[in-house]
């Protein structure tokens, strides 16, 4: 899976948003928002990958449990399904 659209991310306080360019913007005109761990798995979905593949580079990465990740990487990919944004 990975993202359909190429987007602009952009910290707004202590919440990354995500906005759509290019071709993508005529599809997807919204909006996404998210806290600073969803934007590791957000970045991460630019290129095709797997919910595994995204825990294990997780947990390289930063201190937390194994179900942890699953539970914000779950969250983050069902936001994204529902909005249309993701290619599986």
């Amino acid at each position: 899976m990975k993202l359909k659209y190429d987007f602009l991310l952009r910290d707004v306080g202590d919440r990354v948003v995500a906005v759509a360019v290019g071709e993508g913007s005529e599809s997807f005109q919204g909006i996404i928002t998210m806290n600073r761990s969803s934007k590791a798995i957000f970045e991460l979905l630019r290129e095709e990958t797997s919910e595994e593949e995204i825990l294990l580079k997780l947990m390289e990465q930063y201190e937390g449990t194994e179900a942890f990740f699953r539970e914000e990487i779950g969250k983050m990919v069902l936001k994204l399904r529902n909005g249309g944004v993701l290619s599986e």
